[in-house]
């Protein structure tokens, strides 16, 4: 299966969890983000990514978390199932986020000092997301993450 992952503002597109699901056995697109920190911008190059795509599968971990949705928002037959590790919802542009797919599960780091917790629990009550909270930092690099990453997609 085909699975797009969008990094996040410190990381790379080939980074652990990149690793991890390709390990895991998925087709794994991973367009890169690096060096761009405005949300516009990535969401356009997230948009080239996927231009005519349907029904596809996306993992997005903190600001790439948050690309991810306002893209499924904004063009919601474009993805069908969208995990989000922790993903940046205190951000401003969250308020651009008006719905998202049914299959929708959020990843909570109990030691993330980077995301809010509350802004995340704000986030998953208001969409009404599946919810986990992993015992892990705002990485989410821990074997043990990295395995239920897989499992959740």
């Amino acid at each position: 299966m085909r699975v797009f992952f969008f990094h996040g503002l410190e990381s790379g597109p080939h980074g652990s969890k990149y690793h991890a699901l390709v390990s895991a056995g998925f087709e794994v697109i991973s367009p890169d983000f690096s060096g761009v920190t405005s949300i516009p911008e990535r969401l356009e190059i997230a948009e080239k990514a996927t231009d005519g795509m349907t029904d596809i599968s996306v993992v997005g971990s903190s600001m790439g978390g948050l690309v991810a949705a306002i893209l499924a928002s904004k063009h919601p037959g474009r993805v069908r199932k969208l995990i989000l590790l922790a993903p940046a919802v205190h951000k401003a542009e969250a308020a651009e986020i008006t719905s998202l797919p049914h299959l929708t599960v959020v990843v909570r780091a109990s030691e993330d000092s980077v995301i809010p917790s509350e802004s995340i629990v704000d986030f998953v009550e208001k969409f009404k997301t599946g919810y986990v909270i992993m015992a892990d930092n705002h990485r989410l690099s821990s074997p043990d993450s990295l395995a239920t990453l897989t499992t959740l997609v």
